[in-house]
């Protein structure tokens, strides 16, 4: 279970009190430059395999999309149309690539390579077509979520962008349509359990009536194995909620609502029939804050966003079985922290401020704190955009000594 919201090296804002952690034994390495001259990793997966994308070293050309099979073997993937940009923004552990190509009228639509033959053209994802014949087909398509068996998640897109959600499987371009036709649904999340061969699937609605949002859950478990949407219960008081991520229990996170003024509080569902549990407050801090869920892994762990009393956005572990939160800081000396991504294994992978006021690549766990990675290559700045499944690698964008903005992969210990 993967979305892809947070690919982005964009901090948030945030203050908390710093953790001064061991020095890490984790050292970037190059991804090369075959692909371009301006590089960032997006994605990496439980055997150290990386995607990204990179600027050519030319104010016309295109992106393009990359694959390495083992840290500094940048290899281009080609385009759906020559001379037009790409980007590869997931992979998953069979080696599945999954990323966006510009077509020939310049629109981008969802696209997929594989490791295996990364010189192969890539095959563009199917939309939405009238009575599924493939006749006249939406606009594009674009991805939101993968899951490790090879099915995506996302939408597809009328000319003025009305969105409907579907599913991709694995050997297959055509969508299965979870959503009615042009409602504006969008998968968060899909997880890795099937049933009857289709995962659950995680969906934000829009509520016209109210304007605010709706969580949703589809499932294939109807009468013939038809797919059943249920709306997640939503607690009392709450004016609507969305839902972040689904994992393989069918557990799910998510952010509620309540009004007078908009207060959001993470949420948990301990299953798609169950009334939430709420987070409203944070061991440590004073007052009931603002928060919002990120997060969930397949232990059942979330990290969370909160604001302070000072308007600052922080982040929180939280683990909604037993109620605790722990604080995740910032590095030493700075005061601005983004996150990144969540393991199965409960290391969390961030970019912080450092005492320098630049961007440092960092992850948290439990036990060790905010624990930084050093700079590449003799830059001062570094973030990181993904960890894989397992915790064993994370990957991002470090600048070099001369600027340049280098894609970059990690082993942690």
């Amino acid at each position: 279970m993967n979305n892809l919201i947070n690919r982005t090296l964009v901090l948030a804002m945030a203050g908390a009190t710093a953790y001064t952690g061991a020095v890490s034994a984790a050292t970037f390495v190059g991804e090369g430059t075959a692909a371009g001259k301006q590089c960032v990793s997006l994605a990496v997966n439980n055997s150290g395999v990386v995607v990204g994308t990179c600027t050519p070293g030319t104010t016309s050309g295109p992106s393009v999309a990359w694959v390495a099979s083992t840290a500094g073997t940048e290899v281009p993937l080609p385009p759906l149309v020559s001379g037009q940009g790409c980007t590869a923004v997931a992979i998953d552990n069979n080696g599945q690539i999954a990323g966006s190509c510009k077509m020939a009228d310049n629109r981008a639509t969802a696209v997929i390579w594989n490791s295996a033959t990364p010189g192969a053209a890539p095959v563009a994802l199917q939309a939405v077509s009238v009575l599924g014949t493939g006749l006249l087909p939406e606009a594009r398509t674009v991805i939101s979520a993968f899951n490790q068996s090879d099915v995506l998640a996302g939408a597809s897109l009328s000319g003025t962008g009305d969105a409907t959600a579907v599913l991709w499987f694995s050997g297959s371009t055509a969508p299965l349509q979870v959503s009615a036709l042009h409602d504006n649904c969008f998968p968060a999340d899909i997880n890795n359990t099937p049933i009857n061969g289709v995962p659950t699937v995680a969906l934000d609605c829009p509520n016209p009536a109210s304007g605010n949002t709706v969580a949703k859950v589809v499932q294939k478990t109807g009468l013939l194995g038809t797919l059943v949407t249920t709306p997640l219960t939503t607690p009392a008081g709450s004016t609507g909620c969305s839902v972040s991520s689904v994992n393989n229990a069918v557990q799910l996170l998510g952010t509620c609502h309540f009004s007078a003024p908009d207060v959001p509080q993470a949420v948990y569902w301990p299953n798609p029939s169950a009334t939430p549990v709420q987070l409203s407050s944070i061991s440590g801090v004073s007052g009931a804050p603002r928060i919002t869920g990120l997060r969930l892994n397949n232990n059942g762990h979330a990290v969370v966003s909160y604001q302070d009393s000072n308007g600052h956005h922080l982040l929180a572990f939280w683990t909604p079985s037993s109620g605790s939160t722990q604080l995740i800081p910032p590095l030493a000396g700075g005061t601005h922290i983004g996150f990144v991504d969540l393991s199965d294994n409960d290391v969390v992978a961030l970019t912080s401020e450092n005492a320098g006021e630049h961007h440092q690549a960092a992850t948290w766990t439990s036990a060790a704190g905010t624990v930084a990675i050093p700079q590449f290559g003799g830059g001062q700045e570094s973030g990181l955009t993904a960890i894989s499944p397992n915790g064993t690698y994370v990957a991002g964008g470090a600048e070099d000594s001369t600027g340049t903005d280098d894609a970059v992969v990690a082993t942690l210990p």
